[in-house]
């Protein structure tokens, strides 16, 4: 059997926002078939860059589906940037199997936060514009 990254790998995942991000992993047995009702545990560090799930959690398992899918929703950032793993351990039958989904938890620059001048200074053009152009096919009439 073998784990499968399918969704949350290598995300790049900003600490000053409310981010919840889904992950998700395929559980294969033998020739790609899916590994069905199998227990799949999302384990976060104890410490440093990392997160929490539901109610705070650090780890949280969930069952894989009739496809092999297993998908925990609503992670959280902390608010410490650095690169981390999330530790990814499934219960086959033949014993356990593992995998690591890379993560990063990024700091959001004041100049990411706020919208930028360039952006308010195209805002009031694009406006006057359609102002004009208003006033233009009115007077038009």
């Amino acid at each position: 059997m073998k784990i499968l990254l399918v969704e949350g790998q290598g995300a790049i995942n900003p600490i000053d926002k409310a981010t919840q991000r889904n992950l998700t992993v395929r559980v294969e047995e033998k020739f790609g078939n899916p590994g069905k009702g199998i227990p799949v545990t999302f384990t976060l560090p104890g410490s440093g860059p990392g997160g929490y799930f539901k109610n705070n959690q650090k780890n949280v398992t969930v069952t894989t589906d009739e496809k092999g899918y297993a998908t925990v929703r609503g992670f959280h950032p902390n608010d410490q940037p650095g690169q981390y793993e999330i530790r990814i351990t499934a219960a086959a039958p033949d014993g356990e199997i593992r995998a690591a989904m890379p993560q990063t938890n990024a700091a959001v620059t004041a100049e990411e936060q706020e919208p930028s001048r360039k952006k308010h200074i195209f805002t009031i053009i694009a406006v006057a514009a359609a102002s004009t152009a208003a006033m233009v096919g009115l007077a038009g009439k």
